[in-house]
């Protein structure tokens, strides 16, 4: 799986750190290593929000605690998901 970061947070990050230890014996590392997190290449990626069986318009809990779905048909555990969720809330 690949870790994504969010250069914005880890910009916050290191300002905190640096604001923490504005004393630095190492002023140029600390400048470089900035430079360094603008120059690297940051990628975009488009993300759908899961939304797991428990929440989903189409299904219906039974009384054994699985989910009943009306898209895909059988049953389910609470925490499954698949490509035709739509949340609950969601009902527009």
């Amino acid at each position: 799986m690949t870790d994504l970061i969010d250069r914005n947070e880890l910009i916050k990050a290191l300002n905190k750190i640096s604001m923490e230890h504005h004393e630095s014996h190492m002023p140029m590392v600390e400048h470089d290593f900035r430079e360094l997190v603008h120059e690297v290449p940051s990628t975009t990626v488009l993300v759908e929000p899961v939304v797991r069986c428990k929440n989903c318009r189409y299904g219906d809990i039974d009384a054994g605690g699985a989910v009943i779905c009306d898209k895909m048909g059988g049953k389910w555990m609470l925490d499954d998901y698949c490509s035709y969720g739509k949340h609950k809330l969601w009902l527009l």
